[in-house]
């Protein structure tokens, strides 16, 4: 080994020493990376690199790269994410459905269009989120019923088994199958966010320290 590629080395140990992937007892179908880089406030954005994602905290100069086939999370270069000439998706903007179309049941916490129950993963539904397009909603719902830490955060939080599944807007009905998650919501909040191709849904804690990114594969990815 050279003199000059020791702090090479170096520098590459400290920057695959910011991932971790957790291994939670439970089953799941969908990792969570603990992304040691950010661990902060701030906003999440994401960007398409062909059918790879790239994810960048608004906080800090560490970009990652989300691999589908490999479901691996990895360090990217800030020059990448400039270099890629896609469309920006801020997840401070995405929202939710209208209310008078699609809402959780304040008391049950069962996911409602209208007065109609549709069906849900879990026993209890915790958060929506509508694509861009409109077109698709994501739904994370749990198991268990008992409260979260945050009672103060409308739907709150649980326990138990969560579920990530998709519902078209137009009528309700399922798009392939639900997707065991690997977090819960008891003593974290958990938002989700929607690419603005509509090919990813990402899953991140409050402060960007947890994430898991679900493919929709209704674009084939």
């Amino acid at each position: 080994m050279t003199r000059n590629s020791v702090p090479l080395t170096l520098t590459v140990l400290a920057l695959s020493s910011m991932i971790s992937c957790s291994n939670p007892s439970k089953e799941t179908d969908v990792p969570l990376f603990v992304t040691k880089a950010w661990r902060k406030e701030g906003k999440l954005y994401l960007r398409r690199d062909g059918l790879s994602l790239l994810l960048r905290h608004s906080q800090s100069e560490v970009v990652y790269r989300y691999e589908p086939k490999l479901r691996n999370l990895s360090i990217a270069s800030t020059e990448q994410w400039a270099l890629v000439d896609t469309e920006i998706t801020d997840c401070s903007a995405s929202g939710e459905p209208d209310p008078r179309i699609f809402r959780i049941e304040s008391r049950g916490r069962k996911l409602l269009a209208g007065e109609r129950q549709l069906p849900s993963s879990g026993e209890i539904t915790l958060r929506l989120r509508q694509s861009p397009t409109g077109r698709w909603l994501a739904v994370l719902s749990a198991d268990d019923p008992e409260g979260s830490l945050f009672p103060f955060l409308g739907s709150g939080g649980a326990r138990g088994q969560h579920y990530h599944q998709v519902l078209r807007a137009a009528n309700g009905s399922t798009v392939g199958e639900s997707l065991r998650l690997a977090f819960d919501t008891h003593s974290r909040i958990f938002s989700q966010c929607w690419s603005t191709d509509e090919g990813y849904v990402v899953y991140s804690d409050y402060f960007f320290t947890q994430l898991s990114i679900v493919t929709f594969n209704e674009f084939g990815i």
